[in-house]
């Protein structure tokens, strides 16, 4: 049976560690995972739901992250370890010199854009000059999580060893549903549009707000807390709804009638993939990412001019009259947890 460890930046719900939960989830009874951390605060809720047993499962006890690895790595001997972040990128690239093992890091993000958006120039340049060590060496197998992102690491950030592996996720988790849960959203007859995620200006909800100014007769919904939480809540209408941070999101996801993602930059977005599964229509901002995806045949989603408040308005109209949505069977085909595990461990086990 061979180790595989994976290390990833804290336990906790993101975007990332769903990823983690899915690679695992989709993977047979042969592939032995072990996973950590590298900080020491951690979501136990999250932690219930690896599908791993404890012993499986390693907490950063140390006061420095890059020794905890490194005893780690000593003792596990893990043949492959797979990254996700830029800590346990640069810190398992650095260990990689004194074992034998090989790394395969995941690069959820467009980090050109993602670091300097959410740290500023200063801070993100010098995340990206470090960063760009492990994208540059041949040693580690770098993932990508779309066409795009792939074309992005390599042309812009000279990256090499590059692949691209569509992120998956738990298609038993998320399918629809008759049973409805009883008050979570309004019992009217109106329709409802949803936004999911960190209330950050690189998720860009104001636009999304802004929109139920204009489509008055519609239910505006979002699911999420961030630093625009106080500007957000500024923004009142008894058509917009601000639920906060929730644990139940395929709940809301079963009661509602369209998906929005107006995003800035995306690497991969895995709520895009949750409402597919869903069976939703999706309107969604035209970066490229989702330029990439709505270009897949059949794909009921709809592209607005970013940051134009009008145009989103206009498409979730529209979008709300999509008949005979066929997005989680596409969704079943490229975007499910098992389809991201084969591929894994294809390269994996190269």
């Amino acid at each position: 049976m061979i180790n595989y460890l994976i290390v990833t930046s804290e336990f906790k719900f993101s975007g990332p560690n769903n990823v983690i939960n899915s690679l695992i989830n989709g993977c047979d009874d042969n592939s032995n995972f072990y996973i950590t951390a590298l900080r020491k605060k951690y979501d136990d809720a999250y932690i219930s739901e690896l599908d791993l047993d404890e012993g499986n499962i390693y907490f950063q006890k140390r006061n420095n992250s890059l020794l905890h690895l490194f005893f780690l790595i000593k003792t596990l001997r893990p043949k492959i370890v797979n990254t996700h972040g830029i800590r346990a990128d640069i810190f398992v690239f650095l260990l990689s010199f004194f074992f034998n093992f090989k790394q395969v890091s995941t690069i959820h993000n467009l980090p050109n854009e993602d670091y300097i958006m959410r740290y500023g120039n200063r801070i993100g340049m010098i995340m990206l000059k470090l960063h760009s060590i492990v994208f540059r060496s041949p040693r580690v197998r770098k993932i990508a999580v779309s066409i795009y992102s792939r074309d992005n690491l390599i042309k812009n950030l000279s990256a090499t060893n590059v692949d691209y592996i569509y992120n998956g996720v738990d298609s038993n988790k998320f399918k629809p549903s008759d049973t409805i849960s009883n008050g979570l959203l309004p019992r009217n007859n109106r329709k409802k549009v949803l936004f999911c995620g960190h209330l950050s200006d690189i998720k860009n909800p104001l636009i999304f707000v802004k929109s139920a100014y204009v489509n008055t007769d519609i239910d505006y919904i979002l699911l999420g807390s961030g630093p625009l939480d106080n500007c957000i809540k500024r923004f009142h209408r008894d058509n917009i709804y601000l639920m906060g941070r929730v644990n139940n999101v395929v709940d809301y996801l079963n009661q509602i009638d369209l998906f929005v993602m107006p995003s800035k930059t995306e690497g991969m977005p895995m709520a895009f993939i949750e409402a597919m599964l869903m069976n939703l229509p999706i309107v969604c901002s035209d970066i490229p990412i989702f330029e990439e995806l709505s270009s897949i045949p059949g794909l009921s989603a709809k592209l607005f001019k970013k940051n134009d408040i009008n145009d989103l308005s206009e498409k979730i109209r529209i979008s709300l009259e999509f008949r005979n949505v066929q997005n989680r069977a596409i969704a079943l085909e490229k975007f499910s947890a098992s389809v991201m595990a084969k591929q894994y461990l294809d390269i994996f086990n190269e």
